[in-house]
């Protein structure tokens, strides 16, 4: 607060609540704003509380805290600060760029004239429960930011181009979080948890939903626009979960209806006849779910797994499947998947592997141990033209098309020196079904290593099978990657596209 304290000190008032509400000012402002009874802006019946009670600002930038209690603030004009701490708080920035906190409790904040941010929690994103609360949170006019955090918060953009988020990101089982949003009138962007209600206004709004299926109501919004509004969803699997994600008309055909399996998860007003290439549908496996089977439906989708051993089918359509947690370090020693079987299905698929085999050698050529024998994922393209994408270790099998295989070589395991003489290497990819005709090889990298600037003829060769019915690909003369029917491959036909090898 220390930073905030000294501009408010130079350019504004600084004024705090006592536990009794009595409020004590600095102000450096001769001729204030003569006093005002403002009027809420969702209840015009009901003016805001008297200002005599409360502590104002000034027509400068003012710093406005309050302690324990259930504390009134006013900003006035100036783009002013204003916290609530503790209680259940009232706070109004009412003119300028205002940012408004209100942490602890159940707190009523109004942004009012101005592009304001209002946080009906602290004023930063927590992963904390200790500050969930039922907030009521209102931008008024302008391009408003409004964050609910934990808690069964109301948040009502108000006119303008607002961004409301409300996501419980602490988790926490039993803690309820469907909010009721509005985004009034403006092109607003809504991210929202499963169970709430959302209303978008008139607008084109965006509408993200992330839903856990078991664990939250149904989410329901009352006011889709298609070919107006756009609608998207990040929906947690956990191992249980059945049946594909299908969307239907309402039995009133008013709207429709989106279930995963049995489970319904969204209802959708004015969504009939939307099918699910009208949404855009990101499947995330729960990263404490333990091993899932998971296959998606006739969409293409985009599908994270998690850390376990998973089998997912990507069905039809472009589907673009991760094994591991794509939040998660791939360019690092850390690997976040399991042993995973990842099988694009019909359709133009990317996929990911998260795996990695490495041998450790006492003095270069003789193995003694796999040291760090972490998993090993398969991944089968199927139909269509699809990007397989491994680190090391992995399987490949392109199917049919035209197919793009990328091998990401750990670059921090070149030398018998790396990690103080462990002397780790990966171990190589395998590309089992091969094409030179139609299909391209593209050697990527990641890590570490001083003076590379990356792949050269140098650097990469192609070593021919003695039988003639494959081809080694070695990097600084290791192996890296086994392609059986590839006996003519040579260097001439790799691809050193960084782009491609690091597009996730």
């Amino acid at each position: 607060m220390g930073l905030l304290f000294m501009m408010a000190a130079m350019f504004g008032a600084v004024a705090f609540i006592d536990n009794d509400d009595s409020a004590t000012e600095t102000d450096d402002t001769s001729d204030p704003l003569p006093p005002e009874t403002p009027t809420d802006p969702v209840d015009p019946v009901d003016p805001i509380p008297d200002p005599s009670l409360a502590l104002e600002g000034t027509s400068g930038a003012d710093l406005l805290l309050g302690e324990e209690g259930d504390d009134i603030v006013y900003g006035r004009a100036g783009s002013d600060t204003l916290s609530g701490a503790d209680g259940d708080d009232q706070l109004y920035g009412q003119f300028g760029r205002d940012d408004i906190a209100g942490n602890s409790g159940a707190d009523s904040l109004y942004g009012g004239q101005g592009n304001d941010t209002l946080y009906g929690d602290a004023a930063q994103i927590s992963t904390s429960s200790e500050t969930d609360g039922a907030d009521f949170l209102d931008g008024g006019a302008g391009n408003d930011q409004l964050y609910g955090g934990g808690g069964v918060d109301t948040l009502n953009g108000g006119d303008g181009d607002d961004l409301i988020v409300d996501y419980d990101l602490s988790r926490n089982e039993g803690i309820e979080n469907g909010s009721v949003v509005d985004g009034g009138a403006g092109d607003d962007d809504i991210r929202v948890d499963g169970g709430s209600t959302i209303t978008g206004g008139d607008g084109n709004d965006s509408i993200f939903v992330h839903a856990d299926i078991g664990e939250e109501g149904v989410t329901e919004i009352t006011d889709f626009v298609q070919g107006q509004d756009t609608l998207a969803f990040s929906i947690v699997i956990s191992e249980g979960d059945t049946g594909p994600l299908t969307i239907q008309d309402t039995a009133d055909g008013t709207g429709a209806e989106v279930y995963m399996g049995d489970t319904l998860v969204a209802e959708i007003t004015g969504g009939q006849g939307m099918t699910l290439d009208d949404l855009d549908v990101a499947f995330v496996l729960e990263q404490n779910a333990g091993d899932v089977d998971y296959t998606d439906g006739d969409a293409g989708s985009i599908i994270e797994g998690n850390h376990s051993d998973n089998v997912i089918n990507g069905g039809d359509g472009n589907d673009s499947i991760f094994a591991g947690y794509v939040g998660g370090d791939y360019a690092g020693e850390n690997y976040h998947g399991g042993s995973d079987v990842l099988n694009g299905g019909a359709g133009d698929d990317y996929i990911v592997a998260d795996s990695a085999t490495y041998t450790a050698y006492n003095d270069g050529t003789s193995p003694i141990e796999v040291v760090h024998d972490l998993h090993v994922d398969t991944l089968n393209g199927g139909e269509g033209n699809d990007t397989l994408v491994a680190n090391d270790g992995g399987i490949l099998t392109g199917g049919e098309g035209e197919d793009v295989f990328v091998i990401n070589h750990n670059m921090r395991y070149v030398d018998n020196d790396a990690y103080d003489g462990d002397n780790l290497f990966p171990e190589p990819v395998q590309i089992t079904d091969f094409d030179p005709s139609e299909d391209v090889i593209n050697i990527g990298y990641f890590g570490d290593f001083s003076g590379f600037s990356g792949p050269s003829s140098e650097d990469v060769t192609v070593e021919p099978w003695e039988n003639g019915e494959g081809s080694n690909i070695l990097l600084f003369d290791r192996v890296i990657a086994t392609v059986p029917g590839a006996g003519t491959l040579s260097y001439a036909d790799l691809n050193f596209d960084k782009d491609v090898a690091r597009a996730y």
